[in-house]
């Protein structure tokens, strides 16, 4: 009896930890996600205001629109280059691809 107790004991253990892992793997993509649109939703507010100095020294719509967007597109791929190369993002992972080595091609 104390065998079958202590054989579910660690199957719950188990199962406890695979859960655990599956939910830090969510949390760790909610985190990226969350750290790419902090600074996009700051520059965006941030062009949204009415400063003198802003309409004053961008001329023209097409300015406005390139200083905008260039500025998010620099933010957004800076974090992705800086992610990637810290191990944060792993584009298999997003795409659901798994990590199996393939196998050697025939001569």
């Amino acid at each position: 009896m104390d065998n079958v107790r202590e054989s579910v004991s660690n199957a719950l253990d188990l199962y406890v930890s695979a859960v655990a892992n599956e939910l830090n793997q969510i949390i760790k993509v909610l985190t990226i996600v969350a750290t790419f649109f902090l600074p996009l939703t700051f520059v965006t507010g941030f062009f949204g205001q009415n400063f003198g100095w802003l309409v004053r020294h961008v001329a023209s719509p097409e300015a406005f629109a390139l200083l905008g967007l260039g500025i998010n597109a620099v933010i957004v791929i800076g974090l992705w280059t800086w992610f990637t190369r810290a191990g944060y993002i792993d584009i298999r992972e997003f795409l659901g691809r798994r990590r199996t080595p393939r196998p050697p091609r025939a001569p």
